[in-house]
């Protein structure tokens, strides 16, 4: 059995660690497109 404070820290760490994959994915879209914004305008 796991213990409700082990499986809850575990759980928000998992929640933290996609939330922050999911903005630094879009950070890395973003400059993407800034990039090709940039390249077309020269």
């Amino acid at each position: 059995q796991v213990d409700p404070i082990v499986a809850s820290f575990s759980g928000g760490a998992v929640g933290v660690i996609s939330a922050l994959m999911v903005v630094e994915v879009n950070n890395v879209k973003q400059q993407e497109h800034k990039r090709c914004k940039y390249c077309l305008g020269t």
